[in-house]
């Protein structure tokens, strides 16, 4: 854990990652992405840390299919520091979970909420310590 990282730089860095990922999705099958403006902070396993989760949303052009998403991104991630990781969801669709088992950052890749047409990105920040000043609920 980075001892000097804080949560704006942690989101930062998380959001910026977010974009990088979908930017890897071939543009003529993306409409639209949609960055959630905030997130949340959650307890991380050490005692005092936090990560920031937040997410992206890829609107895909209609009938898009997911798996060869997926595939793509496993592949490219494959020998990053990230660990691709896929499995089915709860609903059975395939999703890829990218994981760097240093920073305990994670970006989850996935069929969406927003219908058939578009697929999600859940991102949890490496963990940081949260200034003793700083209350850790609402939005960040």
């Amino acid at each position: 854990m980075d001892k000097n990282l804080t949560w704006q730089d942690a989101k930062a860095a998380t959001q910026k990652k977010e974009l990088d990922i979908a930017a890897l999705f071939p543009k003529d099958q993306v409409v639209k992405v949609d960055q959630r403006p905030k997130g949340v902070l959650m307890p991380c396993k050490q005692e005092g840390t936090y990560n920031w989760q937040g997410g992206t949303a890829i609107i895909l052009t209609p009938s898009t299919p997911h798996e060869p998403l997926i595939r793509m991104l496993e592949a490219h991630y494959k020998d990053s520091r990230f660990t691709p990781i896929t499995d089915h969801d709860i609903n059975g669709d395939l999703e890829v979970q990218l994981y760097d088992p240093k920073a305990h950052e994670a970006y989850i890749i996935g069929s969406g909420f927003h219908g058939p047409d578009s697929m999600d990105i859940t991102s949890f920040s490496p963990c940081f310590v949260l200034p003793e000043d700083t209350w850790p609920g609402g939005d960040f």
